[in-house]
């Protein structure tokens, strides 16, 4: 990186801190994260353009600087919090992945293993990359050994010399009352609330200019590091593994028994009733299913990898293994049916239901990839499925889903629970408006006070633009006509 470039960085992440006291410093980050968001992707954009990489590194990490803008996008598209966690999460996974590209290698070459690379180049981005700015990329000249040795003891210095010198204060201000004053008036210049802005900017900057930079080089992480084969024997992973097939095989067995005895043998056995059963761990069979894929993922990554033999026989067990976790991933459903018969659908419920599918969808790609011997295509293509779920279900829009599954049960004589559904996001106020006709006229009045109620508070405490999506703004106004 030249030193005009590292200056370049570092002036405009001053000014993007001082951009993101204005956009962030509020309680919920809608629009204004996006905006700050926008803005840094529009001058890394620019930085990208000035820096020397081959052509293929810049279409890909353009690529994922346009991802990471889409994401963000979603954050004020779509107004619910479980929606909002997860596109978050993938907005946060394409950063890693920025930093991960910076260290030389292709998407193409992705590895299950550097998901945990990725982590770590960005938090090292993001920690020392500003001060690599400053002390080396910055200078034209190369700093001697005398000079970093300077800053480095100036620095561990002031950090041993501060709670030192407040000690020292503390004492002189109680053994003079005309001192005392004086570090009272002082203290009242520099405000509490004036220190912490200018904290905020200056974090805002570090981390900014870390970014930025690491998006470009890596910082302390190349491409050769956490790289080594680790070669482990079959016999290492066997108990886990095959411990595994056990518990689930033991467990899908008891879930024939469930089957074929019905309510009867629940009640017996489990001392509760089918409704309580579907509510029960619908939740746990999930993570299950996530844990074996790890496993699985894990496994296949340590194993050695010129032993055929070996290789083979985790093939075997890890489709013996897919198979079972398939079967209890469809119990998992069953009870999701069984629930909604009962209970009626949540968005929880529906957000673990995609979680499920995404688990399958990664199985079934681990299945015909990795225990095909076909390995390098499993990342990349979990990339590409991964970007197709999180639209899908962006599309699908979850709670839209959940106040028309209510409405029809509450057509058919359920109960419809005013209280939760009041309380959902901007995503549901439109199909719960459109149905209220459609619920017995005094649970209808109910629901409409309950949800104008709620609105106005939520009018209190998303008062500020910078909190909005655009689901929000339109609902506001809908209750406003």
């Amino acid at each position: 990186m030249t030193p005009q470039l590292a200056r370049r960085i570092l002036a405009i992440s001053a000014v993007l801190g001082v951009l993101a006291h204005w956009l962030l410093k509020v309680n919920s980050w809608r629009a204004g994260f996006v905006l700050w968001v926008i803005v840094v992707l529009s001058v890394a954009f620019v930085v990208e353009a000035t820096a020397e990489s081959d052509a293929v590194a810049r279409r890909e990490r353009r690529m994922l600087y346009g991802s990471a803008g889409v994401l963000a996008l979603l954050l004020v598209l779509r107004d619910a919090e479980s929606l909002y966690a997860v596109d978050f999460f993938a907005f946060m996974v394409v950063l890693f992945l920025v930093a991960w590209r910076a260290s030389g290698r292709s998407l193409r070459q992705l590895e299950p293993r550097d998901a945990l690379i990725g982590v770590a180049s960005s938090v090292t981005a993001a920690v020392a990359g500003a001060p690599t700015l400053v002390l080396r990329d910055a200078d034209a000249k190369p700093m001697d050994a005398g000079t970093r040795r300077s800053y480095r003891g100036f620095g561990i210095g002031s950090l041993v010399a501060a709670p030192v010198l407040l000690v020292v204060t503390g004492l002189l201000a109680s053994a003079d009352p005309l001192f005392a004053d004086f570090v009272e008036h002082t203290g009242e210049l520099l405000e509490l609330s004036l220190v912490g802005d200018f904290l905020f900017i200056g974090a805002a900057a570090w981390v900014t200019a870390g970014a930025l930079r690491g998006s470009l080089v890596p910082v302390g992480i190349t491409g050769t590091m956490f790289r080594r084969e680790l070669g482990v024997p079959f016999a290492s992973v066997l108990p886990l593994l095959g411990g595994l097939a056990l518990l689930l095989s033991a467990w899908i067995g008891l879930q024939l028994r469930t089957l074929f005895g019905g309510a009867a043998f629940v009640a017996a056995t489990a001392d509760m009733t089918i409704a309580n059963y579907a509510r029960e761990g619908f939740f746990q069979l999930i993570v299950i299913g996530g844990i074996v894929l790890a496993a699985l993922l894990v496994t296949d990554d340590v194993l050695d990898r010129n032993a055929e033999s070996e290789r083979k026989s985790f093939r075997i067990l890890g489709q013996v293994l897919v198979m079972l976790v398939g079967a209890v991933l469809v119990s998992a459903v069953t009870r999701l049916a069984l629930y909604l018969r009962f209970y009626g659908l949540t968005d929880d419920r529906v957000f673990a239901l995609a979680v499920l599918v995404w688990v399958a969808i990664m199985l079934t790609w681990f299945a015909l990839t990795v225990l095909r011997g076909q390995r390098a295509r499993f990342a990349p293509g979990v990339l590409v499925l991964s970007v197709v779920w999180l639209g899908a279900l962006n599309a699908v829009n979850p709670e839209r889903r959940v106040v028309e599954t209510n409405l029809r049960r509450a057509e058919q004589g359920m109960d419809f629970d005013v209280a939760y559904h009041a309380r959902l996001s901007g995503d549901a106020l439109p199909a719960l408006l459109r149905g209220a006709d459609r619920l017995a006229p005094a649970v209808a009045a109910e629901l409409r006070t309950a949800v104008s109620a709620e609105w106005k508070k939520r009018a209190e405490s998303r008062s500020d633009w910078r909190m909005w999506s655009i689901p929000y703004v339109l609902g506001q106004r809908q209750l406003l006509q």
